[in-house]
């Protein structure tokens, strides 16, 4: 993962990376806070997945 954002960074001119983290997912949130991403806010309850709903997180990574 880290060479994937180095060259959206350094080779692509990227200035911001955006995801989301589905709700419950603690593999992936924690892999992106090991990279650097922070939180900045969740959408409620717009997965719907076997009969139950989930929300999800929008983490972003800045340049640098």
């Amino acid at each position: 993962m880290n060479i994937l954002l180095g060259y959206a960074f350094l080779e692509r001119r990227l200035h911001k990376f955006n995801d989301y983290v589905l709700e419950g997912n603690e593999g992936s949130a924690r892999m992106m806070r090991i990279l650097g991403c922070v939180q900045e806010g969740i959408r409620r309850q717009v997965v719907y997945i076997h009969s139950e709903t989930y929300g999800l997180y929008y983490v972003r990574i800045n340049e640098g």
